[in-house]
C-alpha cells in the first residue's frame, strides 16, 4: 500500500435519517436539481440521476435549500454532490457546501467555470451590512452620516448634507458641494463603527456621483482605523472620481489593523466641485468559494478553504475536437467534434506560493481539446484528489465547456464516463 491514498472509505457506508435513500457499495450520489439561473451550459439532472442508478449507485436529489442543510449534505449522507448547471451555485448554501468538502466530501461539476456563479440573498446574518441608515432613506440618517455640527452658511466652505436628488436608489444620497472659493483640502463625513473584527477583512462600497470635480484628487471612499484614544493608527481608499461621472462604485477590501479599537467609513471630497454618495455597504467578507479572486500581490493569494478550480486568465477558443486525456482509463471511446468553448480545467495542486510550493493535491486531465488542425489547446476536464491540506479526502472532477452539455441523452459514449468518473470520486483511490 506504500504511495496509496485511502482517504474516507472507513465512513462510506453511513446512513442518514434525513435522506431517503440507502446507501449502496457504489455509493451514495446527491444530484442537485432546482430552478437555478444558469450561466454556462446545464446538464439534465433526471438523466444524469437515472444513468448513475442505473449503474448502481444510491442517488437523491438535493434542492438549493437542501444544499445549505447540514442534515442533508454532509459525508454522513452524501459520498459526491453532482452540480448540473454550469458556473451557478446557491448563495446560501457556500458555507455548508465548502465544509462538506473539508470533511471528504466530493463533487462532479459540468458546463462551465465552476461554483462562480453565486446567485441568491444572503441568509447568513454573519454576513449583513453592519452600518446604519446605508441608503440614506431614514428620517434620522443625518445622525450617522453627518458632522455633529452644522457649518456656518456666513463663511465660506463645504456644503455636507443629505439631498432628495440625485440618488441612486431611493430618494436621497449623501451630497458634498466645495464652492471654487474654498480652500481645496480633505472634507469629510462618515459613520463610526464600534468593535470591529480586528485582524477579519470587510468589503466596503458606496457609489459615487461626480459634477465638475476638478483642482484635486476628486471624490472618494475611504476607511479610517482608529485606536482607543481616537488617533487615526491607518486608513484605505478607493474610487477616486474626477469630472463629470454618472454613479460608479468604489469597493475594496479593509483590513482591521490590531490596535484599532473603532473604525470610520467616510466619504471624502478633495478638490472643487460636487459629489454624491449613496448604496454605503460595510460587511464581514465572505470567503471566495472558488479561487476566481483573491488579493492581488506579487501572485494572486488565495485562503488555502477556496476550492481551486479554473482559472479566468485560462479560456478555450478555437476548440473543434474533444477526446481523452492521455494516461488515464476514466474517460475513454468518446470524441466530441463542433465549436466548442468554455475554460481550461485547471486546478490548484499547490499553496500558490511561487518559492517552496507545498503540493497537497493530484491533477489527473480527463478530456483534451485540439483545434482544427489537431493541435492541443488544452484540458476541457480534470480530476483533483486532494491528499493534504484543509480538503484532506476530497475529490473534484470538473468540466469547463461552456456551450455544450458533454453529458446529453444524445451523447451515450458519456454514460460510461459518468459511471467511471463518479466511481473514482467515490472510492478516493490513488497513486501519488
Amino acid at each position: 500500500m506504500n504511495g496509496l491514498v485511502c482517504a474516507g472509505l472507513s465512513g462510506s457506508l453511513v446512513i442518514a435519517s434525513a435522506l431517503t435513500t440507502e446507501a449502496t457499495t457504489s455509493g451514495r450520489i446527491a444530484v442537485f436539481k432546482d430552478n437555478v439561473p444558469v450561466v454556462g451550459t446545464a446538464s439534465q439532472p433526471d438523466y444524469l440521476a437515472k444513468t448513475l442508478r442505473d449503474a448502481g449507485f444510491s442517488v437523491t436529489m438535493l434542492s438549493a435549500a437542501d444544499l445549505a442543510d447540514k442534515a442533508k449534505l454532509s459525508p454522513q449522507a452524501v459520498d459526491v454532490v453532482v452540480l448540473p448547471y454550469g458556473a451557478s451555485f446557491p448563495l446560501a448554501a457556500a458555507e455548508n457546501f465548502r465544509a462538506f468538502l473539508m470533511a471528504g466530501g466530493s463533487f462532479l461539476s459540468m458546463g462551465g467555470y465552476a461554483l462562480d456563479n453565486l446567485y441568491g440573498g444572503e441568509t447568513d446574518s454573519r454576513f449583513d451590512n453592519v452600518l446604519r441608515c446605508p441608503s440614506l432613506e431614514e428620517d434620522d440618517a443625518g445622525m450617522f452620516w453627518l458632522p455633529p455640527t452644522k457649518p456656518d452658511p456666513s463663511k465660506a466652505g463645504p456644503d455636507i448634507r443629505i439631498v432628495p436628488s440625485p440618488a441612486r436608489t431611493g430618494k436621497r444620497s449623501l451630497m458634498i458641494h466645495v464652492p471654487d472659493a474654498t480652500q481645496v483640502t480633505w472634507y469629510v463625513t462618515g459613520q463610526k463603527v464600534e468593535k470591529p473584527a480586528v485582524g477579519k477583512g470587510y468589503t466596503v462600497s458606496c457609489y459615487i456621483k461626480t459634477e465638475d470635480v476638478r483642482d484635486g484628487h476628486g471624490a472618494y471612499l475611504a476607511v479610517n482605523y482608529l485606536d482607543a484614544d481616537g488617533k487615526r493608527i491607518s486608513f484605505q481608499n478607493e474610487g477616486f472620481t474626477l469630472g463629470n461621472t454618472d454613479w460608479r462604485q468604489a469597493k475594496f477590501i479593509a483590513r482591521v489593523p490590531a490596535k484599532a479599537t473603532h473604525l470610520t467609513v467616510v466619504a471624502v471630497m478633495h478638490g472643487h466641485g460636487t459629489a454624491w454618495f449613496d448604496d454605503f455597504d460595510l460587511r464581514i467578507q465572505r470567503l471566495p468559494l472558488n479561487t476566481c479572486t483573491g488579493q492581488p500581490r506579487d501572485r494572486l493569494e488565495v485562503d488555502p478553504k477556496q476550492i481551486g478550480v479554473f482559472d479566468p486568465s485560462y479560456v478555450l477558443s478555437g476548440v473543434r475536437a474533444i477526446k481523452p486525456s492521455p494516461g488515464q482509463h476514466l474517460v475513454s471511446g468518446i470524441t466530441y467534434e463542433g465549436d466548442f468553448h468554455g475554460f481550461g480545467a485547471s486546478g490548484l495542486v499547490a499553496n500558490n506560493n511561487v518559492v517552496g510550493p507545498v503540493i497537497h493535491a493530484k491533477r489527473t486531465p480527463l478530456l483534451h481539446a485540439y483545434d482544427k488542425l489537431g493541435r492541443f489547446c488544452g484540458s476541457v476536464a480534470a480530476l483533483t484528489e486532494n491528499f493534504e491540506g484543509p480538503f484532506k479526502g476530497s475529490s473534484w472532477a470538473y468540466f469547463g465547456i461552456t456551450d455544450a452539455d458533454l453529458f446529453a441523452p444524445e451523447r451515450p459514449q458519456a454514460k460510461q464516463a459518468l459511471v467511471n468518473v463518479v466511481e473514482r470520486l467515490v472510492r478516493k483511490t490513488f497513486v501519488h
